[in-house]
C-alpha cells in the first residue's frame, strides 16, 4: 500500500497516519489520483498552484519517456508521480501532475522511474536540483524501486529515501530546525517492512 501527503502541518501526526496505513484491508493501489475525481491542483515546493496543468493517468513503463517527452514538447514539467501496481496484471502504472511554469524548459526539469533507492540519492546529489516527488512501487519481478521528479528552480532542499519511521522523525528534527518544511512524504508498505520517503524545502 502506497500513500503520499502533501504541506503536512503537524509532521508526526502525519508519519503516524501513515504508519496506520498497512493494517487497512485495501489492495495496494494509487489514490492520489482518482479516476473519478477532480483534478487536484499541482503542488510547487508544497503548496497549490493554479497554472495550466494536465494530468496524465495508467501511464506504463513503456510509455514513461513518450509523455516525458510530450512535456518537454509542451514546456511543462511534472510536479507529482505517484507509481502503483495494477492489482491485476502486476504491472508498474504512472499517475502524473504536470504544470506550465516558467521551469518548463526540458533542461530545468526532470523525471525517472525505476530507480532502486542508491540510485535516487546519487541521482539527486549528483544532479543538485529540487525532488518534486519520490515515489516507492514494486516492479513486475518483486523489486522495490521508486520514481521520481525534479526541478533546478534553486529551492534549498533535502530529502530521505526509503526510511524507517524513527529516521524519518530525526531527519525532520534536523531539518526544520534549519529551517525546512515538509512538502512531500511518502509511506510504503510491503510485507511487514515500512519505509518513508520525504522532501524538505526553505522556500521562505
Amino acid at each position: 500500500m502506497t500513500q503520499r501527503f502533501h504541506c503536512p502541518d503537524l509532521f508526526a501526526f502525519v508519519a503516524a497516519i501513515a504508519l496506520t496505513v498497512p493494517s487497512l484491508p485495501i489492495a495496494q493501489e494509487s489514490y492520489f489520483i482518482p479516476s473519478n475525481a477532480i483534478t487536484p491542483a499541482p503542488v510547487v515546493a508544497g503548496c497549490p498552484t493554479f497554472a495550466p496543468r494536465i494530468v496524465m493517468t495508467g501511464v506504463t513503463d513503456a510509455e514513461f519517456n513518450e509523455e516525458k517527452d510530450i512535456l518537454e514538447a509542451n514546456a511543462m514539467r511534472p510536479v507529482s508521480i505517484s507509481a502503483a501496481r495494477d492489482p491485476e496484471t502486476g504491472v508498474p502504472l504512472f499517475d502524473i501532475i504536470a504544470v506550465e511554469d516558467e521551469f518548463g524548459e526540458p533542461l530545468d526539469w526532470g523525471m525517472v522511474a525505476g530507480l532502486n533507492r542508491v540510485s535516487v540519492n546519487s541521482t539527486l546529489t549528483l544532479l543538485q536540483v529540487r525532488p518534486t516527488s519520490i515515489d516507492a512501487y514494486v516492479s513486475e519481478d518483486g523489486q522495490r524501486l521508486y520514481a521520481i521528479s525534479w526541478v533546478n528552480d534553486g529551492t534549498n532542499t533535502e530529502f530521505s529515501v526509503g526510511v524507517t519511521l524513527d529516521q524519518l522523525q530525526q531527519d525532520n528534527d534536523t531539518h526544520t530546525s534549519m529551517g525546512l518544511r515538509p512538502v512531500w512524504i511518502d509511506g510504503f508498505h510491503n510485507g511487514e517492512n515500512t519505509r518513508y520517503s520525504a522532501i524538505w524545502v526553505d522556500d521562505g
